[in-house]
């Protein structure tokens, strides 16, 4: 019996600075490690057009055979697919780092075999949401990663996902490392835009310096004042001894990075539109087992348990965001409530475990299609297919 071929695709791939990118680069090398006797290929875009179109990621095979998703870099991924001839497409879809054009419909159909679509998110207020909807008729079976982007796929195609999962912390502590938190060091972690209300947490943070106690920010993330307009007003808002920009960092792997993550004694994630699974900052601090102060989710997502794993601010306000930090700085259970808490989330999120319900998807298509006999003992019972 011949080995099945996969074929993992994704609008971008690292090195460029993108969550879906190195999602899908975890993703596929734990579905690999759980599966070696299968053909697991990538195929995404290249950073440059100079760079390699043949390339590898730890040893992992990839295809890149344009660097742009205009119509002719369209033309040449689906002529490749058709020639590679996989016998299942996974389609990893954020509608921005295809370039909001059709590009993953036309891989989609292009396809001779079952394809699996993921959505990162869906944006509905974009006039590209008729590509997603189109991609979503044409998958054999959709999974989304948050129960926000489950209901807006219910709401604008008619269809419920087959499986609602997360994105897993991207970046992961080192087990033999040991770092301890600094007192009074609060950190916000991710890309730094409008969706992140960090005016509100400053003037919180402001207020409660007043009173006197002793906090840091630190705000790690990309971070270009010289080219960004939001960023330029933050660096001159934000311009005190007690905020700290990092910067972006090249690999999310850095050992700097992960020292600052251990470092934070409280994390901040003020998302605007709400917490969700699919924030791998979130999963991140999560991971770390850091203390999280967030806002509340935007649908219903029955892991994110106030007082639990994290403490949620129903007010956008910096009295709101105030009394929260506060209340986690001078109540000692609590804080170790909220850590302890984190650790166990996080391995309620591994990447093993959804790898696993992947594998449970991708058996079941490829034995419909009669191209690999599957142990049914392997099957997962961590979850249930959606009607």
């Amino acid at each position: 019996m011949r080995k099945p071929k996969l074929l993992m695709v994704s609008g971008s791939s690292p090195p460029i600075i993108c969550g879906i990118g190195d999602y899908t680069a975890n993703l596929l090398h734990t579905l690999r490690h759980l599966r070696p006797d299968w053909n697991w290929s990538w195929l995404s875009r290249r950073s440059r057009w100079f760079n390699n179109p043949i390339s590898s990621h730890y040893g992992l095979g990839m295809i890149r055979p344009t660097h742009t998703w205009n119509s002719f870099g369209i033309e040449s991924t689906t002529a490749i697919i058709r020639w590679l001839k996989p016998d299942l497409i996974h389609i990893q879809d954020q509608i921005h780092s295809y370039f909001e054009t059709d590009a993953a419909v036309q891989i989609a159909k292009a396809a001779k075999c079952p394809v699996v679509v993921t959505l990162h998110e869906f944006h509905h207020e974009l006039p590209s949401v008729q590509h997603t909807i189109q991609l979503v008729k044409a998958a054999n079976i959709i999974t989304a990663n948050d129960a926000r982007t489950s209901d807006r796929c219910r709401e604008y195609t008619g269809r419920i996902p087959d499986l609602q999962g997360w994105s897993p912390a991207n970046i992961l502590p080192e087990p033999e490392t040991v770092v301890k938190p600094i007192a009074g060091l609060v950190t916000t972690f991710g890309l730094i835009s409008p969706i992140k209300q960090l005016p509100i947490v400053f003037e919180a943070l402001q207020f409660l310096r007043q009173q006197g106690l002793n906090l840091r920010w630190r705000i790690i993330g990309p971070f270009h004042p010289e080219t960004d307009s939001y960023h330029s007003e933050l660096a001159e808002r934000f311009n005190v001894s007690w905020v700290e920009f990092t910067g972006e960092f090249d690999n999310i792997n850095d050992q700097t990075l992960r020292t600052f993550l251990a470092q934070t004694d409280i994390m901040i994630l003020p998302f605007a539109d709400g917490a969700s699974p699919r924030r791998t900052s979130l999963q991140a601090a999560w991971a770390f087992g850091l203390p999280v102060i967030t806002t509340l989710p935007s649908a219903k997502e029955p892991e994110i348990q106030n007082g639990v794993n994290c403490l949620l601010v129903e007010e956008s306000t910096p009295q709101a965001w105030g009394a929260a930090i506060k209340s986690v700085l001078q109540n000692r259970e609590l804080r170790e409530q909220l850590s302890i808490g984190s650790h166990s989330l996080a391995k309620h999120f591994s990447w093993e475990r959804l790898a696993n319900l992947h594998l449970e998807i991708f058996q079941n298509l490829l034995n419909e299609e009669s191209v690999v006999e599957c142990n049914k003992s392997e099957k997962s019972s961590n979850w249930t297919i959606s009607n």
